[in-house]
Parts: structure tokens; sequence; C-alpha cells
């Protein structure tokens, strides 16, 4: 199952999920946590088209606990979305959206009962809030130009009992207090009779795969310990691997530098600095246990990505071109100093090793000098 099927699976899952949240909170079939969808960069109002089509409501931090209740009791089978920005305000309401989420009700009688499913969207994992009170699917930009009917999610009239079985035989191995897996699990069920229809049960088969993995990804995104030490690790196995070396230090870059400036690695006395894409490369190794977005975040957690405060992991890498010019590259920028492992040559070492061995440059040392963003030099490391 190749990416774009796991998000197109993805969505409709999540579908299923709004349209037939009544009888899967009826059946204890449902998320013991709120959803939080992470969509890359620019790709927020796509998400939400796919998700709501033509009717879309939404929560609204601005309004009372007593309103957005109200939002989640006036619809049905449908989706309440919350579009996350990067504000303290916003951090807060997700808090009432977590307790809400946690303490509703199927009784209709109860002020916390609502019938509609919230979900939050957001472009890039939260930094100031608890993650852990989330579960999180991370799309990783990869949901444009993914359309489905999303009525395939409703089966025909009589064919609930037929959704019920599949459900109990999917779930008959699963286990007993694992109710996020089968919250997806009921979900894909109720596509069973569209994908029957169809002949398509290979594709309903990815389907129940892709429920598993995705409470496979979020249990490993709330158990992320020492993941700025496996990825260390992993950062000078791949090095050793692969022997690479096409490494350069800032400020000046050549042409030829910046042609490739997708696979290359540049750097100063404090920063390395990597292309997004020759990120993803790099830790391969990583993104079948964490999802790309959660990856960077526990970086940044630990100090070993460095980013500018803003709600994006990348920074402006400042660099001269070859008129001399000060110019920028986006870029993520990792600490030279937490990149070390202790007792050994750093990894801006090693590479620059294997470059001066492989006669691919003349960069033998270090230089006494480092070049910093702004255009100024700096002192030794």
């Amino acid at each position: 199952m190749n990416i774009k099927d796991f998000t197109k699976h993805t969505l409709q899952l999540i579908v299923s999920m709004g349209i037939n949240y009544p009888i899967l909170r009826e059946e204890y079939a449902v998320l013991t946590k709120p959803l939080l969808i992470i969509t890359g960069t620019g790709h927020m109002q796509t998400v939400i088209g796919v998700l709501s089509g033509k009717n879309i409501h939404y929560l609204n931090e601005r309004l009372s606990i007593k309103k957005n209740m109200q939002v989640l009791r006036d619809f049905n089978s449908e989706f309440i979305i919350y579009p996350y920005a990067e504000t303290a305000e916003c951090n807060r309401f997700l808090e009432v959206i977590e307790g809400i989420v946690r303490t509703g009700s199927k009784d209709s009688n109860n002020s916390n009962y609502f019938n509609a499913l919230p979900v939050v969207v957001a472009e890039n994992i939260p930094f100031g809030c608890n993650t852990d009170l989330f579960f999180i699917i991370c799309l990783d930009g990869q949901a444009g130009g993914i359309s489905f009917d999303r009525y395939c999610v409703v089966p025909p009239e009589g064919e609930l009992a037929v959704v019920f079985d599949k459900f109990n035989s999917c779930t008959a191995d699963t286990c007993q207090d694992n109710n996020d897996e089968k919250a997806f699990l009921a979900a894909a069920s109720f596509l069973y009779p569209f994908f029957r229809d169809n002949n398509s049960m290979d594709e309903f088969r990815d389907m129940l795969q892709c429920a598993k993995k995705l409470t496979e990804l979020d249990e490993n995104s709330h158990n992320i310990n020492d993941t700025g030490s496996l990825f260390i690790s992993g950062l000078y196995k791949w090095q050793e691997n692969t022997g690479f070396c096409d490494i350069y230090m800032l400020p000046d870059l050549e042409m030829s530098v910046l042609k490739r400036i997708d696979s290359v690695i540049c750097f100063n006395s404090d920063y390395v600095y990597i292309k997004e894409p020759f990120f993803r490369e790099i830790s391969a190794q990583f993104l079948n246990i964490f999802s790309e977005p959660v990856l960077k975040k526990a970086l940044k957690d630990d100090g070993i990505l460095c980013t500018d405060n803003s709600n994006t992991y990348t920074v402006k890498m400042c660099y001269h071109n070859i008129a001399g010019e000060l110019a920028y590259e986006r870029m993520l920028r990792f600490s030279r100093d937490r990149l070390e492992k202790t007792g050994e040559p750093g990894f801006v070492e090693i590479c620059l090793s294997s470059k001066e061995n492989r006669g691919k440059g003349n960069i033998a040392r270090l230089p006494q000098h480092g070049y910093k963003e702004g255009g100024r030099l700096n002192g030794t490391r």
C-alpha cells in the first residue's frame, strides 16, 4: 500500500467515524481521545473539504463552552471542525475540546450529550499543548487530489447486521482494552458492503491494515522517550552505510551546490542544515515508527532541531551566492553540539573526513571561524 492509498484509506476511515458517529457511540466503538489531524503546511482547507463536503460546521474558541456544546448537539452524523492556529487562546481551547470528549455522554438528557464528532485540524503539531491528550493522525501533505464518494461509508438499508458481523470478526483478536483500534476497525466495517459490492476485497483488507497502523502510529507518538538518541545513532549509521560526504561549509555556496541543495548538507560552527526532503530520506528508518511531524516535534523538544519559535520547523539559512550577495534558503536546522556522540568524532567531522578520503573537496579540517545567521561571523566553537 503506497502513501497515497494509505492517505485515502485514512480519510475514508475518518469520514466513516463522523457520518456513523451516533451508531458507533451506541456500540462503544469511539476513540477515547479527540482526533487531531495534522495536514501539513498549506493543506488544511483541502482536508477540511474532504471531511465535510459542502456542509462545514466549526467550533470557535471565542464562543462559550455552552454555545460550542450546542453546536455539537444540533448536528447529527457530521464533523464539527476546529481549525487550529498556533496561539495561546487556541491552545487553551484544545483543553476544552479534550474535556468535552472525555466527559461526553450517551444520555440525550445529559448536558454533555452530543451527536457529532469534534475534530481538530492543524497544519503542524501544536507546540503549546499536551498532545498526549489527543489521537494524532499525520497526513504529511498527501491529501491533495484525493476524492471519493463520502457516502460509500453508509451501508445499504438492511445491511447493518452485516456490518456488525464483520466488525466482530475483525476485532476477535484485538486486545480487549484497545478501544482506539476497535473504533477504527468499526469505522472500516461500515465500508465492507461498498468494497464487497465493487469486488474490491483486497482494498478492504488494506483498509483494515490502515486502521491498525493508525493506532500503532498514535501509540508510538505518545511513547517517544530517547527519540533524540535513536535519531542520532540512526544518523551516524546512515552516514556509515552510505559514505555520505556531500557537505559544505557556510557562508559561500557555489551554484553547483545550490542546484543540489535538496541532497546536500550545509554547516557552520553551530548548526547543520538539511532540506526537508533529504531529512525524510535520512529518517526513513524511523518513519515506519513515528510520523514525520511527531519525529520533528520530538527532536525540537530534545533541543536537536532548532526552530525560530514560529509555527514551522524550518528556518532561513543565510549564505553568499556566487556573486557574493547574501541570500536565504529555508532548511531544517540542527544543533551541531546535540548531534555529537560522547567520546566520538562529531557528525560533521566524520562527513568531512569521508570527503577528504574520497578526494571530493579540499575541506580537510574545521575552520577557525564559522558563519552565523544574519551574515555575521562568529568565533570558534
